[in-house]
């Protein structure tokens, strides 16, 4: 009911009649951490990261999720470094720390934080990604540098492929690019993210037959998103001139929000003729 002071006051009720429960500890600490009040939650939150049986590693992830929507960013980090001390083998303790440093604005911090979780981790893809999304926001070319040199090292990093390869996209490298989706294509031949990726890479590169073969392949598959194939799939065979085949795409289009626009080509193409 967004009551959050009952919600709170509630939480201390129960954490106070059942201090063991470390459902009730999350609970409390989760609203603590809502309503700004991260000393209080502090050691709540070292309680629950010590409790047996605990996972640490995805508490530290959920953390950094949930300071995500704290006003104080600075108190964020604090709070994070702090509980980060009691595990510094824990690889997660530094990328969550990385997190709440860039939420700050302290990207030295960041950067310090983030290589030490690839230290102890080194494949660990979701590190070097967020490496990489630093580094873009000053220097493209040093985020591709960044991703080729782990590829190197770990060839088979599905995830860091894949942004390599859209990396290079961004830096119009396409028959770079497109290397790198062949080889993803070559490993995953029935992932639908890979295949999308591939399609829309040829879209750009005005390459219409690789697209459009893609994209079919897409229709055969458990794809989220077929209406939007659709459309493409449509705009290829429109650009080509083949109208009944755009017509029959665009009318394929099943309700939703790519209805409308599917419609709308309908009539475009219905003029064209």
């Amino acid at each position: 009911a967004r009551m959050n002071n009952i919600a709170l006051e509630s939480a201390r009720i129960w954490y106070e009649t059942d201090p063991r429960s470390a459902r009730a500890a999350q609970v409390l600490a989760g609203l603590l951490l809502g309503a700004g009040q991260l000393e209080d939650a502090y050691p709540h939150l070292r309680s629950m990261l010590a409790a047996p049986g605990a996972n640490p590693a995805e508490t530290f992830l959920q953390l950094a999720r949930s300071l995500a929507n704290v006003r104080d960013k600075a108190a964020g980090l604090q709070l994070m470094q702090r509980l980060g001390a009691d595990h510094a083998a824990l690889p997660q303790a530094h990328l969550a720390i990385a997190q709440a440093a860039i939420a700050a604005e302290r990207e030295d911090i960041a950067f310090e934080e983030v290589r030490k979780a690839q230290a102890l981790r080194p494949d660990w893809e979701a590190a070097v990604l967020f490496e990489a999304q630093i580094l873009q926001k000053k220097s493209n070319l040093d985020a591709i540098n960044r991703l080729a040199r782990h590829l190197e090292r770990y060839p088979n990093s599905r995830d860091i492929r894949m942004n390599y390869a859209r990396a290079l996209v961004t830096e119009q490298r396409f028959a770079e690019a497109r290397a790198e989706f062949q080889k993803l294509l070559a490993d995953y031949p029935t992932n639908t993210e890979v295949i999308y990726a591939v399609a829309l890479l040829a879209l750009q590169s005005n390459e219409l037959a690789v697209a459009e073969t893609n994209l079919r392949r897409l229709l055969e598959l458990d794809y989220r998103d077929k209406n939007g194939v659709r459309m493409y799939l449509g705009q290829i065979a429109e650009e080509q001139s083949k109208f009944s085949d755009a017509l029959r795409r665009y009318d394929e289009v099943e309700a939703g929000e790519q209805r409308l626009p599917a419609q709308i080509r309908y009539a475009q193409v219905l003029a064209k003729q």
